[in-house]
This record gives C-alpha cells, sequence and structure tokens, in this order.
C-alpha cells in the first residue's frame, strides 16, 4: 500500500502519540479497577482508627466514672453506673466545649466528679462563694451551674435567688451530700442529687436541651 505524504505523516504522528494512549488506558485502569479497592482498605483502616480513638477516650470516661463512684458517699447500684456509662457514651459527641461553674465552698469534695465531667470534653471552673459565682457568671458564658446548698455565706438556696432577681436564666444543679428526698426540689433549680450517675443524668439533660434550642 501507498501513502501520499500527508497520510504518512498522520501515521507517524499516531505512531508518536500511541505510548501516550497507552498510559492513559493504564491509569484509567487503575484509577477505577484498583482504586476502588485501594479505596476501600484505606477507608476501612480509618474507620477502624476513628474507632480505635473513640474507645481510648471513652477508656478515660470509664475511669472517671469509676473514681467518682468510689470516692462518692452515696453508693450506687452496678445497673446504675451501667446506665450513666452508656448514656455517657452516647452523648460524647456533644459534650466538648460545655462550660460549667461550680459553686462550692468545699471543692475539693468534688475531685473527680470535676475529672468526670472533664473527662467529656467539658470545662468545669470552680468559686467558693455566692458573690464570686455572680460575678464569674456575668464575666463568662456558662452553660449550667452546679452548686451544694450548705454554705456559710447564704447557702445554695440564697444563691438561686439572687439568680432570679438578676435575671441571669442558667439551669441550677445542686449537688449535695445530705439529700432528703421528700423536700422535694428547690423553686427555680433544674434538679437535686446526691448521686454520681445522677448528676451526669442533670448534666446531660442540659446539654441535650441547650443543644436543641
Amino acid at each position: 500500500m501507498i501513502y501520499g505524504a500527508d497520510e504518512g505523516d498522520r501515521v507517524v504522528s499516531l505512531i508518536d502519540v500511541l505510548p501516550t494512549l497507552l498510559w492513559v488506558g493504564f491509569a484509567f485502569f487503575v484509577v477505577v479497577y484498583l482504586g476502588r479497592d485501594l479505596t476501600r482498605s484505606l477507608g476501612s483502616r480509618l474507620t477502624k482508627l476513628q474507632a480505635a480513638g473513640v474507645a481510648a477516650e471513652f477508656a478515660g470516661v470509664e475511669e472517671a466514672l469509676d473514681s467518682a463512684t468510689d470516692a462518692s458517699l452515696t453508693a450506687i447500684s452496678s445497673s446504675q453506673r451501667r446506665g450513666a456509662e452508656a448514656r455517657a457514651r452516647r452523648n460524647l459527641d456533644i459534650t466538648r466545649g460545655i462550660r460549667i461553674l461550680w459553686v462550692d465552698d468545699q471543692p475539693t469534695n468534688n475531685v473527680q466528679e470535676k475529672r468526670l465531667l472533664e473527662s467529656m470534653g467539658m470545662a468545669v471552673d470552680q468559686v467558693v462563694t455566692s458573690n464570686e459565682g455572680i460575678e464569674a457568671l456575668r464575666k463568662a458564658a456558662y452553660d449550667l451551674v452546679i452548686s451544694d446548698i450548705d454554705r456559710p455565706e447564704d447557702g445554695g438556696l440564697g444563691f438561686l435567688e439572687k439568680l432570679r432577681e438578676l435575671a441571669l436564666p442558667f439551669a441550677v444543679i445542686f449537688y449535695i451530700t445530705n439529700y432528703q428526698r421528700e423536700k422535694g426540689l428547690p423553686t427555680g433549680a433544674f434538679g437535686i442529687t446526691n448521686r454520681v450517675d445522677e448528676l451526669l443524668h442533670l448534666v446531660l439533660d442540659v446539654v441535650e436541651r441547650r443543644r436543641l434550642a
């Protein structure tokens, strides 16, 4: 077969670009067929790493919950502890960044409970008087307040009344040693308890409501 000059040039050009076309085809094969398996493999490894990270993070929560339970003067049952642990696990993603103000004239009594809340990513600031609490609430944005009731100054109930008078609409949870359920919930308070698991549930109740607001 005899080619003209133009046809010969086209043949030569086709031969020149043929390696490039082969490489493009090979690259397409790698991306479409091998890349799919590679993506699955990388995705699986990433998922496993994320799961391992969450498991390691929650291990700290479990340890803190055990320590708080052991340090508490009020014992809880194994089922109550499991319930608190399960709820903490479900809500770990919404507790990060929550700010809590804890008002108690004996802050050393709440070391393990504070550590528990912090293990879930919450920040806990402590003050020892109602006046310090009012000042802190005016200066910074908090999501909720935990308080004791028996304080030399005016007590937790007086503190709660001040918050209402000053129109500071914070959810207040009373965490106390001697809790008499028959006395009921103090007017204006969000909750009251002497149990670690109930404290955690009350805190998560507030957090969930704020997230949905």
